[in-house]
């Protein structure tokens, strides 16, 4: 199998949802092959608590922020390396070797990391640095005074010709990983990629395809939230971002194109998906986290090819990152674990039912959100001062970048075990070094009802449905509770009669 994964793979964009297929070949050629998810969503937000849950087939942002896989956690390529299955990862996904991301990659046989995306700290350039910046940045968008900002700005200067991009290297990776174990069996080759992450940095001859003049200033990386670009500066930065996708479609037509020439289709599995979407200035908003998590950011693209199966109509029933891990492991006729609370997508190739009736999905510590494939929920906390009863449940003490406050772990207190950490107790860590660094500033929303069959650009929050709210509500408490989430959080969604139910 190669399980693919991009980053920030906007869906509305491909052109099986309606983006142009003829700037984008590669991403159109996958229905020849591949069966297609149009109801699936997110689970947790945002990029390594994604990770989490494609690794562990459950729901993790009840009970933590972003960080690495637990000792207690489940990952399927665990499973797959203690079955014999061969297990290697190709990235260039530099979140997986910081302080918040590093036993994710321990899990695999072996490993290919490739340098240089965002912010990653590749470069040993001491200060001063301004003459080492070779590029001009549009200063609407690049404050160069913030570390991240200079950060990339050296990166880039060392990533000019399309073959020094990271993405590029690892696809070529992935190629020689293809042709020196065609003829093996039992192996997995996870390849991901950070594109279209922003900022949306692609070679010279896509910026041109979107008629972006590569002598301006570049401006390719939103901040989010809701900034106050004017319509030059926000065209600039959409068409950068379609510039990248471009730059991802030629690199998954070399991939396709090995599967033609190699015979890959007859044995060999592909699912092509990602972690979350991108606001590009829908609702005023730009990125994937702070504001409400509408379909741009939770719908995402899902591709399966499984062999001896052809595609057939597009599956319509609900899925979500959860089912990844089974899917992955049914498909090398593995069991999962007790505690995946996802189910294989395999059985829906054939039959389009997935069984699953809602998806929810969100942020640790923000609006807790839902789908029944109809409608969409936004329930935003009763209180804002729930986040005095915000904890981190984690024996992993680390934040993005860093390890836990000093002042936080020395008010942890032990607590007993959920049921999915198999009888090991955890750390009840206080957030607020967390919160200080703005982990919880999402921006208020209300409580909000969205009809997509009706609405399906979540315009016009439905108002005075109590019959369709008070269904999904019921629905969400049985997940809260399917996953042992933390009684704070239940009661912070007034949830928490269901408990003693």
């Amino acid at each position: 199998m190669v399980f693919l994964l991009f980053d920030s793979l906007v869906r509305d964009l491909l052109p099986q949802y309606g983006g142009d297929p003829q700037a984008l070949p590669n991403f159109a050629r996958l229905d020849a092959r591949c069966g297609r998810f149009d109801n699936h969503f997110v689970g947790s937000l945002p990029c390594m608590p994604a990770r989490r849950d494609l690794h562990n087939g459950r729901l993790n942002f009840f009970h933590r922020h972003w960080g690495p896989l637990e000792p207690f956690d489940d990952s399927f390529v665990s499973t797959l390396r203690d079955s014999g299955v061969y297990t290697h990862l190709i990235t260039d996904h530099y979140h997986y070797f910081e302080e918040g991301g590093w036993s994710f990659h321990t899990r695999y046989n072996s490993w290919e990391l490739f340098r240089g995306q965002e912010s990653d700290v590749w470069r040993g350039t001491a200060t001063p640095i301004d003459d080492d910046i070779v590029d001009r940045f549009d200063p609407d968008v690049y404050d160069l005074t913030v570390e991240k900002y200079r950060r990339h700005a050296i990166n880039r200067a060392y990533i000019r010709d399309e073959a020094e991009f990271s993405s590029h290297q690892s696809f070529t990776a992935a190629l020689k990983f293809l042709d020196e174990n065609q003829t093996k069996d039992d192996w997995l080759l996870h390849l991901e990629v950070f594109d279209p992450h922003e900022p949306f940095h692609a070679p010279m001859e896509f910026l041109k395809a979107e008629g972006i003049d590569p002598n301006d200033p570049i401006a390719d990386w939103p901040a989010y939230g809701a900034p106050e670009y004017d319509a030059r500066v926000s065209e600039l930065l959409r068409k950068n971002y379609r510039a990248l996708l471009r730059f991802c479609d030629k690199q998954l037509g070399r991939l396709l194109d090995a599967f033609d020439a190699q015979g890959l289709w007859e044995d060999t599995a592909l699912v092509l998906t990602t972690d979350h979407g991108f606001m590009l200035s829908e609702h005023g908003y730009w990125g994937k986290s702070v504001m409400p998590l509408y379909n741009q950011i939770s719908q995402i693209p899902m591709f399966l090819h499984m062999p001896g199966t052809a595609p057939g109509a597009p599956v319509k029933s609900l899925s979500q990152t959860t089912d990844i891990a089974p899917t992955i492991l049914d498909a090398f006729g593995a069991a999962p674990s007790k505690d995946m609370t996802g189910r294989s997508l395999v059985p829906a190739c054939k039959s389009g039912e997935t069984g699953r009736d809602i998806a929810l999905f969100g942020i640790w510590g923000g609006p807790l959100n839902c789908t029944d494939g109809r409608y969409v929920f936004f329930i935003d906390p009763d209180d804002p001062a729930y986040r005095s009863e915000l904890f981190i449940y984690s024996l992993m003490p680390v934040d993005v970048k860093k390890p836990l406050e000093i002042a936080d772990l020395q008010r942890a207190t032990q607590h007993p075990p959920f049921d999915f950490t198999k009888q090991v107790p955890v750390w009840k860590i206080p957030s607020t070094g967390v919160q200080a660094r703005g982990a919880t500033e999402f921006m208020p929303i209300g409580s909000m009802l969205f009809d997509l069959d009706a609405d399906p650009e979540q315009l016009n929050p439905i108002l005075g449905d109590h019959m369709t709210e008070t269904r999904l509500r019921a629905a969400m408490q049985q997940v809260l509770v399917q996953h042992d989430a933390p009684p704070e959080v239940l009661t912070r969604f007034s949830m928490s009669e269901v408990r003693s139910a």
